[in-house]
């Protein structure tokens, strides 16, 4: 009731500190929660957080697990670090908001379990991170993998699936720096291929880029390819390379 006057800078932020401890309730549209930081140890943090109307911002090597399935509409963020962050999730995940994936990081799902990124929604990987995802992805918004100096790689231990809406948008930056999307199970593919240039660079005529690698695709395609490329469909049916034209 007393004090000084609130400062202009952020408002609504809760900061969880390189601690062991738990996490409960919905965040708040317009609330930011950001676990760890570059300090000394690492947060692990339980969480029986169901829903995500804000942002959510683990990071810095901080371990996040949650108790149960998880719906993301507002803004699900691991910002870059040198330090990789191990998000635990206990059942299927929507994404009906974005996800972005800046820093190295390990997200774990049971077996069986989904992560499905819904139409118009983002789930992206920045170039010169890897993502390492045990579980399924499905993808039915736009899935973008970037390019910058270094490839950007997701790295999809189950299967990965495209529906018609779905998008994916690998970054090409040089002729071994692209996004690349890496399936150890099979790839089910629909929807739009859409190769992005890295600003700066202007990929040449007849280079070539494997974009996804995966166990197999099952005789499906993309349904459209953007840009000056053409896709092919190689080893075996399993991988998808572009090259410009």
């Amino acid at each position: 009731t007393s004090g000084p006057t609130c400062g202009t800078g952020p408002t609504d932020q809760i900061f969880i500190a390189n601690v062991t401890g738990t996490m409960s309730g919905t965040i708040p549209k317009a609330y930011t929660v950001v676990i760890g930081d570059g300090g000394s140890a690492f947060a692990n943090i339980t969480a029986s957080t169901t829903k995500n109307l804000g942002t959510l911002e683990p990071g810095f090597g901080a371990t996040l697990t949650f108790t149960s399935k998880l719906k993301n509409k507002g803004t699900f963020e691991i910002p870059a670090s040198p330090y990789n962050t191990k998000i635990n999730f206990g059942g299927n995940v929507t994404n009906k908001g974005s996800m972005i994936l800046n820093g190295p990081s390990t997200i774990s799902l049971p077996v069986g379990d989904t992560i499905t990124n819904s139409a118009n929604k983002t789930v992206s990987v920045a170039g010169g991170t890897t993502v390492d995802l045990s579980g399924a992805l499905s993808n039915s918004g736009v899935l973008s993998i970037g390019a910058s100096g270094t490839s950007g790689v997701l790295d999809v231990s189950r299967t990965y699936t495209q529906s018609s809406t779905g998008t994916y948008e690998p970054t090409l930056a040089s002729a071994s720096s692209f996004g690349t999307l890496s399936v150890i199970g099979t790839a089910s593919l629909a929807g739009t291929l859409a190769p992005q240039d890295a600003a700066g660079f202007t990929p040449p005529v007849n280079s070539t880029y494997e974009v996804l690698t995966s166990a197999g695709l099952g005789g499906t395609t993309f349904t459209s390819v953007t840009g000056s490329f053409t896709a092919q469909y190689i080893t075996s049916d399993s991988d998808v390379q572009i090259t410009a034209t």
